[in-house]
């Protein structure tokens, strides 16, 4: 008798906990949709080359299309381009011999960063939540609001 409540009590927390990660991962797929946890802040070297400046604020929308971009979309004008794509941002050809942020490959999560050394430009991943409320309403959100800034 023992054995079998014991068999129970392992059934049905196996069950609660394959239910409490069904609800995170949903919740989390949510979160994605409506435009995700996180935002790409790219920066860019200033004229004195003394320190950097915020270009702007980029929505990581898992849903969207993917989408490249220039640094002179953004209106800076280095040869460097970003591909964002399933909430997340890369650099790509990128106008310098080594090529070495190419290797950094994707990033997605708060913290993460690449820098373009050359060409004196970085994006670093941002939790949205730490964003203040002039930020979030600064983020660009798709190509026609680049076109607006520009």
């Amino acid at each position: 008798m023992k054995v079998a409540k014991t068999r129970r009590q392992e059934l049905l927390f196996a069950g609660v906990a394959l239910g409490m990660a069904a609800i995170l991962a949903a919740l989390g797929g949510i979160m994605r949709l409506r435009g995700g946890e996180a935002v790409a802040e790219v920066r860019a070297g200033d004229a004195q080359g003394i320190g950097t400046h915020r270009v702007a604020l980029l929505e990581l929308h898992a849903g969207a299309d993917p989408v490249r971009l220039s640094m002179r979309e953004l209106g800076v004008d280095v040869p460097v381009f970003f591909e964002l794509a399933q909430g997340r941002i890369r650099f790509v050809d990128v106008g310098c011999p080594d090529k070495l942020c190419e290797g950094f490959g994707w990033l997605e999560h708060a913290g993460e960063s690449a820098v373009c050394m050359p060409n004196r430009v970085s994006v670093t991943i941002i939790a949205r939540a730490d964003l203040s409320g002039e930020e979030e309403d600064g983020i660009v959100r798709n190509r026609q609001a680049l076109q607006k800034k520009g």
